[in-house]
């Protein structure tokens, strides 16, 4: 049988020493790569499971999940994304120094300890030290904002940012920020979360949870650059050992609730198996691990999502992708007693209209935070409640008389409504006007039309 992994890649020495007990340390590595770890001590890579080590057996023979001895849990709570990087910061200064990394001004901070200059008081920014790096007061006011507004699940895409023109994104996500920010973790975001939950009382439907969106490729621990980074192979002691020490210290450190991985989804260089297989691993198979985008196989009609990857693994991908499959608002009924399957609201964002549709037919909606979707579905939120996705049914919001029904009552609501404007412009979510719901508006554009009518039409009889 041919093997998936060169000689290059695998020390076969290497693999049976590890698998037979041996424990790699930490200290071992600091002379050639510095990033491990300066503030955690020793630390002991996992000796993995014997059975994932074959010696000269293809990868593929690997098993992927079971669904009967190892089943997973589908989370359809709605996502706020945390997007701390952009590429309009690429190379451009902020404060003292450059920017490689793109990260947005408020998390930026090329300081060797992190600078403490103030905190927020009421949402007001306070001079003074407080004992939290500043990045840490920007990012816990903004999951206390989202929080308020009804927000319990949380991911953070790329922690430490993305390099200006690589070919993947960046899997080494913890051990290239500095040891402060990587402290931080654990000292503020795993305490704001554990604190949130334990406040709650019993009466209270709170479940806060924070995870982490990062690259899947294989490259260099200590660094950000994805050139010639390939697909980590899990018959592969090297790759595994990579992977898991990408995984640990969110998992174990911060206490994140999950982790997705970028660009993991095709059969490109046996993304997907290997995916499959990775998060079928002993060390792996009772974490919430997600891929993006969306897998699927091609058939003499189309597109169809693979039933193999979907059924063991969440997922999630953008509209464009959605639309780009032929699966576009409503084109897919995805089961959400089996599935997970995410509509990230970023880019070429969906029509609110279409959004509805994703949402009635089973999508988690991921929205990130400061973009337009995420103006546009906090005002959803303060207009039809904190908790409408997913806890209210999608169609009641075009049952304008609130009979528990959608039907003609309710069109001709519209109707009489019909030509009514805002003032406040295309943007009333961000500014505005007088024309609400109460006046036909269903889809929140500041004016009652033909598209209002559409929405409650489809919605006839839908609601319960």
């Amino acid at each position: 049988m041919s093997t998936a992994v060169s000689p290059a890649r695998s020390s076969r020495t290497r693999q049976t020493a590890l698998a037979s007990g041996m424990v790699l340390m930490w200290s071992a590595m600091c002379c050639e790569q510095s990033c491990i770890p300066i503030d955690s001590g020793y630390r002991a890579v996992p000796v993995p499971q014997p059975y994932w080590w074959y010696d000269e057996q293809n990868w593929q023979d690997c098993p992927i999940r079971d669904l009967a001895a190892n089943p997973w849990m589908p989370d359809h709570r709605p996502v706020k994304l945390i997007v701390p990087w952009d590429s309009f910061y690429w190379g451009k200064s902020v404060g003292e120094g450059g920017n490689d990394y793109g990260l947005k001004w408020w998390w930026f901070d090329d300081s060797s300890d992190g600078k403490d200059c103030g905190g927020f008081v009421d949402h007001q920014w306070v001079k003074g030290s407080n004992g939290i790096p500043d990045v840490f007061d920007h990012l816990l006011v903004r999951l206390d904002d989202a929080f308020d507004a009804g927000w319990q699940r949380f991911v953070m895409h790329l922690p430490n940012g993305c390099l200006q023109s690589v070919p993947y994104a960046p899997s080494s996500q913890y051990w290239t920020m500095p040891a402060w920010k990587r402290r931080g973790f654990a000292d503020y975001v795993k305490e704001w979360v554990l604190q949130k939950n334990e406040q709650a009382g019993p009466d209270d439907d709170i479940h806060v949870t924070f995870g982490v969106y990062g690259g899947y490729q294989r490259s260099d621990i200590c660094s950000m650059d994805m050139t010639g980074a390939v697909t980590p192979y899990p018959n592969d002691m090297d790759d595994m050992t990579f992977v898991w020490r990408n995984l640990d210290p969110w998992f174990d450190d911060v206490q994140v609730s999950e982790y997705w991985f970028d660009a993991c989804s095709s059969n490109y260089q046996n993304k997907r198996g290997a995916f499959l297989r990775i998060t079928a691993n002993p060390d792996y198979v009772d974490r919430h691990i997600g891929g993006e985008c969306i897998p699927y196989d091609c058939i003499d009609t189309g597109r169809i999502p693979n039933e193999e990857a979907i059924l063991r693994a969440p997922w999630m991908a953008t509209h464009q992708f959605f639309e780009q499959v032929g699966w576009g608002a409503g084109g897919q009924n995805w089961d959400e007693q089996t599935t997970e399957i995410g509509l990230w609201l970023v880019h070429n964002t969906p029509t609110f209209a279409e959004t509805m549709q994703y949402a009635r037919h089973g999508c988690v909606l991921w929205v990130s935070y400061g973009t337009e979707s995420d103006d546009y579905l906090n005002w959803v939120q303060q207009t039809y409640g904190p908790r409408w996705f997913p806890d209210v049914c999608v169609d009641c919001m075009c049952d304008l008389n609130s009979d528990g029904a959608v039907d003609i009552t309710d069109l001709t609501i519209v109707n009489a409504g019909m030509g009514l404007s805002d003032s406040a412009g295309d943007k009333p979510w961000s500014n505005r006007g007088w024309i609400t719901r109460a006046h036909g508006d269903v889809d929140g554009d500041g004016d009652v039309d033909a598209a209002d009518q559409q929405i409650v039409c489809a919605s006839f009889g839908l609601c319960p």
